[in-house]
């Protein structure tokens, strides 16, 4: 289903010309600030998700995968040794043609994300203002990834490897919808903090060995762990890494105990 590899960058477009001058004014300078970033921020890790059309059901992996593969997800980037994170619940925009569409079930996505890390993320009707994340359908005209890569996100941050400000995901609007939603469950898990890709065999949206299209068990305990409050970007690799373990554990016991893996106490 996908071929692609996503890299940071980022680019903004200006699709709804309904509210006016000012609004065209706003989206102009939405533009021109995303060019700048792209310019500006520099390349993350790149990654491949492989065609794969048949059904794949998700397994959850056992506590040592699951160790390896937040620390690998978090940290193994290659580009700094700190975890990146939101210290807010961030606002997010969709926009361009075949959103409207997208919208439901980009919306129950959020919900599930809000469940796992106890954010409280909202998907903004219409994009009215500056947000925190753009997820934007632009036209394959303006689509200027290198290769086949399918969509890509950018991730801006405050400090060396604090806190999350701002993050781009860039998607051509003439993709059928299957891969549509994978690349959004993709680069929101890159959004929230993931900035790398699991081992192979790992079964997570960010898989590189097959595709799975939607959150699965481990993108959720990933998540709850990430943002769990004893957890803080000012921590070292190692002191993150120390108490890792315990909320991993406590994780999978919830998870066990839920009806499905969107049920369970994660708050």
């Amino acid at each position: 289903m996908l071929v692609h590899e996503d890299r940071a960058r980022d680019r903004g477009q200006s699709l709804d010309k309904n509210f006016g001058t000012f609004f065209a004014g706003f989206m102009v300078f939405s533009f021109v600030g995303a060019v700048l970033a792209m310019i500006l921020w520099p390349p993350q890790a790149a990654s491949e998700i492989p065609n794969r059309h048949e059904p794949y059901t998700a397994e959850l992996a056992g506590y040592d995968a699951l160790v390896e593969n937040f620390e690998r997800l978090v940290f193994d980037d290659g580009t700094m040794g700190r975890s990146l994170a939101w210290d807010h619940s961030p606002n997010a925009s969709l926009y361009g043609k075949g959103s409207e569409d997208l919208r439901p079930w980009v919306q129950e996505q959020f919900e599930i994300v809000n469940q796992a890390t106890g954010m409280t993320v909202t998907l903004k009707e219409s994009v009215v203002g500056p947000e925190d994340i753009y997820i934007q359908l632009i036209t394959r005209a303006a689509y200027t990834a290198d290769g086949d890569w399918l969509c890509y996100n950018q991730t801006a941050f405050k400090g060396v490897g604090q806190r999350i400000r701002k993050d781009y995901i860039i998607i051509p609007d003439d993709h059928p919808s299957d891969i549509a939603r994978g690349c959004v469950v993709h680069e929101l898990m890159h959004a929230l903090g993931f900035k790398e890709h699991p081992t192979v065999g790992f079964d997570s949206v960010l898989s590189t060995d097959r595709h799975i299209g939607e959150f699965t068990v481990n993108d959720l305990i990933l998540l709850r762990t990430l943002y769990d409050p004893a957890i803080n970007p000012s921590m070292t690799r190692d002191q993150i890494m120390a108490i890792v373990p315990e909320i991993i554990r406590k994780a999978q016991f919830e998870i066990a105990n839920s009806v499905t893996f969107a049920d369970g106490p994660w708050k």
